[in-house]
């Protein structure tokens, strides 16, 4: 595959920087359910918050392994 090729697709730098932001509001999420500020349920929403976070970060790699391999075909 072609790596510089398929780092230029504009699609790939979008899904490359969603999955950034959302590694970041994931841990930050964590970071404030593991300091125990938070009472159970808001802990409860915190947590289903994260876990939309997953869902959306797997199919945004998902996405990124179909275009990988719209990349790679000639």
């Amino acid at each position: 595959m072609n790596l510089k090729l398929f780092l230029k697709h504009r699609d790939v730098q979008s899904s490359l920087l969603s999955l950034l932001c959302q590694l970041i509001i994931m841990v930050l999420a964590s970071l404030v359910i593991v300091s125990g500020t938070v009472t159970g349920l808001k802990a409860v929403l915190i947590f289903i918050i994260i876990l939309g976070f997953v869902y959306i970060f797997a199919t945004t790699l998902i996405r990124l392994k179909n275009l990988a391999k719209a990349t790679d075909s000639p």
